[in-house]
Formats: structure tokens, sequence, C-alpha cells
């Protein structure tokens, strides 16, 4: 049972984040009420307020973790295909001997090499010229402030350097991670699982219109998922005066049952070490209610087998194999998957996972589809159903009644303009021109 002021709490939060966004929501009370809906196993877990907190968390992430966050963002980056193909370029056109050509290649690809990044600082000591621009490249300089100078001197994009610094600065924040390591199956942070004062977004945001984040609705009626994050301990996240809520420096949704413990994609960043921390703190969780789960953990590869992400299968070793179906949100398994079974069970070839919810329209509470949840149409994503989100039009003259007029209904219901009621009544003889 869900603790009476926690409820009222959501209520009030859900009413003003939702409405700040969509008119006509049929109210935060009767959705949530409807379809705010956890797994008894949830309920155990974080209790009656559906959520958990460790305060003053520190954790300092291991090397493999930070270079393969690092890697990550060399294999991914726009700004980084762009510099490599411009010291090719420059150092193919410009007039240098072959063994000039070769140490100044060497030095600028240095700086984009994982080991440099991770240094932060320059191993170098030389001074160039590229494209008639002098550069002093000291040991001990700065990376970002070295690759600043040459890539302006190259002519590269300013705003993609400065989006590839901003990620840098993030990953190298996760040497020492701080914060207040949160559980929750609470809706304010499923709605806001990518809208923070962090510095970080996905497609998951509402302040954003970002394009799945109609689907963060549907992690509110996911029976077995939870959202882990570090919460920032001196700010909240605030949507422009409306409210606030906990602000979220990182985060990752947890599927979790009797026999599976299954993280998702980890934002902005991935934290093998947080996500170990997450899974101990469950496993105590489930100790402080007398019940021990001998999970196991497995590494394995993963094979999508949708072009639309909707379903993946994971296959590996073991006794059993994964289908994860997370139709209705945007499908993060990709690559390598860590996750936790009960050792103790016995499985069928193929395990189905169920990772997400059902969305609801927010305005009639009807089953919006997977196949509609996260399109755009016209620059907005679906939130509401096909039914609702056509025009209401006037049966008189046809034309769009806007949700802001006024409108006179008759005794089936149909909403007319104003003008066009009282000229439909003159019409057909209810009044004389003049009347009121």
């Amino acid at each position: 049972m869900i603790d009476s002021n926690t409820l009222k709490e959501q209520i009030e939060l859900v009413d003003k984040y939702i409405s700040f966004y969509e008119q006509d929501f049929m109210g935060a009370e009767k959705y949530l009420k409807r379809y705010w809906e956890k797994s008894d196993y949830i309920h155990l877990l974080l209790g009656p307020t559906m959520y958990k907190e460790y305060p003053n968390f520190v954790i300092n992430a291991n090397a493999a973790s930070i270079d393969y966050n690092m890697t990550q963002l060399l294999d991914n980056n726009k700004f980084v295909s762009d510099y490599c193909a411009a010291v090719h370029n420059y150092t193919a056109t410009a007039d240098l001997d072959a063994e000039t050509e070769k140490q100044i290649e060497c030095l600028l690809l240095d700086f984009i090499e994982v080991d440099s990044l991770i240094a932060n600082t320059s191993k170098a000591k030389d001074d160039i010229c590229i494209n008639g621009i002098d550069i002093q490249i000291k040991e001990g300089m700065k990376i970002m402030r070295a690759l600043r100078k040459v890539s302006e001197a190259l002519g590269l994009d300013m705003e993609e350097f400065e989006s590839f610094r901003r990620e840098h600065a993030k990953v190298l924040s996760t040497k020492t991670l701080r914060g207040t390591l949160c559980l929750s199956a609470l809706p304010m942070d499923y709605l806001t699982l990518s809208d923070n004062n962090s510095n970080w977004i996905s497609c998951y945001s509402w302040r954003k219109n970002g394009l799945y984040h109609a689907s963060t609705l549907a992690y509110i009626s996911a029976p077995n998922t939870i959202v882990a994050y570090l919460k920032d301990e001196k700010k909240n996240y605030d949507w422009d005066g409306e409210g606030d809520w906990n602000s979220k420096m990182w985060r990752q949704l947890i599927y979790i049952d009797p026999d599976f413990i299954i993280p998702g994609r980890a934002y902005p960043y991935d934290s093998e070490q947080l996500t170990e921390k997450v899974v101990t703190c469950l496993n105590e969780l489930l100790n402080n209610n007398n019940i021990n789960v001998p999970y196991t953990k497995i590494e394995t590869d993963i094979i999508e087998s949708t072009a639309d992400r909707s379903v993946t299968k994971v296959t590996n070793e073991c006794p059993v194999s994964l289908i994860i179906s997370n139709s209705n949100g945007y499908n993060d398994f990709y690559g390598k998957l860590i996750y936790w079974i009960n050792a103790q069970q016995q499985y069928s070839r193929y395990e189905n996972i169920i990772f997400d919810g059902i969305v609801h329209c927010l305005k009639c509470g009807d089953v919006i589809n997977p196949g509609e949840v996260g399109k755009n149409v016209d620059g907005v994503t679906l939130r509401v159903c096909t039914k609702c989100r056509a025009p209401k039009l006037c049966p008189y003259c046809g034309g769009v009644i806007n949700p802001s007029e006024f409108t006179i209904a008759d005794e089936e219901g149909q909403e007319y303009h104003v003008d066009c009621w009282q000229e439909k009544e003159v019409a057909e003889g209810w009044l004389e021109d003049g009347d009121e």
C-alpha cells in the first residue's frame, strides 16, 4: 500500500508537471490512481514511500570504466571524426618533408587518444605552425586548451568542439562520483528521467520535447521497473518556476523480480561500479525483509531482433536467454549486457522480460498503441491518443474549436462556437434576430 502522504505529494507534483506541457490533462489524481502500478516485489523492496535513498554517497570509478566511457565518446562523436580528417588532410597537403609530416600528425592525433584525454594534459612540447598560425604546445598543457588552438587553426566547427569538450568533462567527472543514491518507483522520477540541472538530456526529455519523452509514461505502469539515480545534494530541478524535483546527475532504469535484475543503459555515462552498488543495495533491501535471493552476475552479448529495437534478444552460454520487450520505451539495449539471475531457478530456454508498461492517453486514459508512442507529428511527441489528438470541430461551421475557446454544448454534448450556436438558433427559428 502506497503511503497517503507520498500519494498526495506525487499527485500535486505530477499535476503541475504534466499540466505545464499538456493542456486538458485528465488530472494526476485520476491518472495515478488508475495507472501507477508496481508489483508486490517492488512494494516489498521500497516500502510504502516507493523510495529509498543513501546520502553522502561517494564512489571512485575504476580505470576500465573511465576508459570504456572515453572510448565510447571517441567512437560516437562527429567532432572527433572531423578532426582526424582535417589533420590527415593538412599533413597530406602541407609542404612538409616526410619526417616532419609524421611528427606533426602523431602530435596532433595524440590529443584525441584515450590515455591523453583521461590524463587531460599534453605529454608533448613543441612549436608548430598550421595554416600560418603559430601554436605553442607546452608539456602539461590542458588537453582541451591545446585541442582548441589546433582546431581553430584547422578551421573546424568550434560549436562542435564545445560540445565535445562538455562531453569530455562529463566523462572526467565520473572519476569520483558524489551525491545521494536513490532507488525509486515514484511517478516524478519516471517523468524526469532526462530533465535535470546537471547539463545532460536524452530523447526522454519533456523540457526539450524529446522524441520519446511520452515513453516515460510507460514506466509509471511498468510493474517491475524502477529508476536508480544519483541526486544532486545541492540543487533541485526547477521547471520554469512551476515546481521542482530531484535533479539527476546519473540514472539507470532497473528491472527486478525474484528471478532477474536487468539494468538498462545508464545516462549520461556508464558506471559499472554504480550499477553494482545499486544491485548491492537491492540485495540489502531484500535481506532486510528476510529474503535471500542468490543473484548471480552474467555478462553477455546482445543481438537485436527487430529493426525498431522494441524487442531485444540476449544470448549467452547460460541455460537461459532473454527476450526483452521495451516496445513503448526507447530500447537502449545493445552491445554488452550485465545482468543478474537467480541461480537456484530452473529456466526455460527463453525468458520474456517486459521492461516497460502501457502508455495511457493523458486526456482520456485510452491505451496508446506502441506504434504511436514516440512518433513525432508536426513537432509534437504523441502523449495523447488518436481520438483526442484529432481537432475538435464545430458541427455548424466545420471550423476548429481552440482548446481555450468558450463553447456551448447541445443536449447530445456536441460543442459549438458561441457565435455559431447563436446563428443556429436564429436559423432554426429558436430566436429572432436581435433576441438574446
